[in-house]
């Protein structure tokens, strides 16, 4: 197949994902961009947009170790890819990895210092980091700041 029909592919099937995603079907959304990575990769491409928003399905889902690995593979690939350093620090965020949070969107600002997404991210595991919380209480804190999600 022509390599134009590669990214012609990977782009429907980003856009179903997309359309899943909206209507908050994570499980569909996945699998759309599953296919939309798929078949860019047979070009020697990585789609990023696909990763990325995969990655956030993940999330949504709960599944934040997935949403980690989607946002690393795309890191590997591209270590200045602004999405990635954010999903990174939302994943680790997640799992309780507070410390490796901060330091994902730290290195992620070292490329987008103005980024809302970055500082947000940073000012929230700083607060907890700071307090030097057990895990248990960390996850205390952030049921109490309603970020239990």
């Amino acid at each position: 197949m022509p390599t134009e029909d590669y990214r012609a592919r990977s782009t429907q099937f980003r856009e179903q994902g997309d359309a899943s995603f909206a209507a908050e079907n994570w499980d569909d959304a996945i699998l759309s961009y599953a296919k939309a990575i798929s078949a860019l990769q047979k070009t020697g491409q990585l789609d990023f947009e696909a990763l990325g928003k995969r990655s956030a399905a993940y999330a949504e889902l709960g599944q934040y170790g997935r949403a980690l690995e989607d946002a690393n593979k795309g890191l590997e690939a591209d270590g200045h890819w602004i999405e990635g350093w954010r999903r990174k620090g939302l994943a680790y965020f997640c799992l309780g990895h507070f410390e490796r949070s901060r330091d994902a969107c730290r290195l992620g600002l070292e490329l987008a210092p103005y980024d809302e997404v970055l500082l947000e991210g940073l000012s929230e595991a700083e607060q907890i980091v700071q307090r030097g919380a057990t895990e248990i209480e960390r996850g205390n804190f952030s049921f109490k700041e309603g970020d239990y999600e």
